[in-house]
């Protein structure tokens, strides 16, 4: 395998005879965020986690695609070794013909991916696949309106997804999670009249989470502040998620990406963990996604927006309507299928103040798009 840094070196002599694709991402940045989708989206066969070792024969042609934004088409191959249970799956790095490319945006001066896309079969020299439907293997009837979602908050979590697993979980185990005081107690009598005075209650409650669908849960972004999130209380997740870009005067909207909406086949969400039960969630319950942009056509709002967003007092609540598919990943995690996002706008009083007071800027409601039939 030739040298890796000489690949970089033939690349980057490339792009400068280009004249005007000078600051692209390499052929390295973009085997990167192929491995990182990848490990978002395995599948049983690639085993538990898989790395890119090689990226020689990958052929990357980046161009500008928006403000600050370039997309990367590909070609060629990747060496890539899988991995289960720590152990490599073959002896040495398989190569692997590239099936995906890759969007990047520009953030503090660095290319980071924000979509991959799946090539079609034809860009690959393959027959075309016969058209399948994203829903196809099951049809949900979702709510028509957030009433049909019970909300959460961070303390209900754990007690939906133990919901999900009657039978599997042992009567110890569901104490130690669920009964307070039952993990300090060192007396085995003490513990034993914990588990008949406070189990009942417990299973009950699960069994009523057991026969609720539908979920929503919010989150409480912070993007790039360094202050307390405004407005958030217990009741809240809040996490650094949702980023908005600056404003797309063509398009007359804000591209956004987080981990539920990366602007096309999505990474995939992080392992999130509840008291020892993790779930993740499946990007758009495996239907098409909606446009990742927050359509402003008012000019007046989107200065607004874009004076918080470049000052930093830009916040955001996303919230996500839900179901658990009763999967599991390769990983073991619990599968979530979201099918419709809403996300709102404020801005805070600054970003080194306790953030107490805030003033709601606009919400917007992203949906799948119905399956195509």
């Amino acid at each position: 395998m030739k040298n890796a840094t000489i690949a970089l070196a033939v690349l980057t002599m490339a792009l400068a005879a280009c004249g005007n694709k000078k600051d692209l991402p390499t052929a390295e940045q973009v085997a990167k965020a192929y491995e990182m989708h990848m490990n978002a989206n395995l599948v049983p066969e690639l085993g538990q986690r898989i790395e890119i070792r090689g990226w020689d024969d990958l052929e990357v042609d980046c161009s500008a695609s928006g403000p600050d934004r370039v997309t990367c088409v590909t070609g060629g191959t990747v060496d890539m070794v899988g991995f289960h249970g720590g152990k490599q799956l073959k002896p040495e790095p398989v190569p692997v013909r590239s099936e995906f490319d890759f969007t990047f945006a520009k953030q503090d001066n660095a290319w980071v991916p924000i979509s991959a896309k799946r090539k079609t079969a034809a860009a690959n020299g393959e027959p075309a696949a016969p058209a399948t439907t994203p829903q196809a293997q099951e049809k949900v009837a979702w709510p028509a309106s957030p009433d049909g979602y019970r909300e959460l908050h961070p303390d209900d979590l754990a007690w939906v997804l133990a919901s999900r697993l009657a039978g599997q979980i042992s009567d110890e185990n569901l104490a130690q999670v669920f009964v307070e005081g039952y993990s300090q107690a060192r007396d085995a009598f003490a513990k034993q009249d914990l588990l008949k005075a406070k189990l009942p209650a417990v299973k009950e409650r699960l069994a009523n989470l057991a026969k609720t669908p539908f979920f929503r849960i919010s989150y409480i972004s912070k993007e790039r502040m360094v202050g307390k999130a405004a407005g958030a209380t217990k009741d809240d997740f809040v996490h650094g998620e949702v980023t908005v870009n600056d404003y797309d005067f063509q398009a007359k909207a804000f591209p956004f990406f987080s981990q539920q909406c990366l602007m096309g086949e999505n990474y995939g969400s992080p392992v999130y963990e509840e008291r020892g039960m993790r779930f993740r969630f499946v990007p758009w319950g495996r239907m098409q996604q909606p446009a990742c942009q927050l359509k402003v056509e008012d000019e007046g709002l989107a200065r607004r927006i874009e004076q918080a967003r470049t000052k930093l007092t830009l916040q955001t609540r996303e919230t996500l309507y839900f179901r658990l598919t009763g999967e599991r990943s390769p990983g073991g995690e619990m599968l979530a299928e979201a099918h419709r996002m809403d996300l709102a706008l404020f801005e805070t009083t600054n970003p080194y103040s306790s953030n107490e007071g805030y003033t709601p800027l606009a919400e917007f409601t992203l949906t799948a798009p119905p399956a195509q039939h």
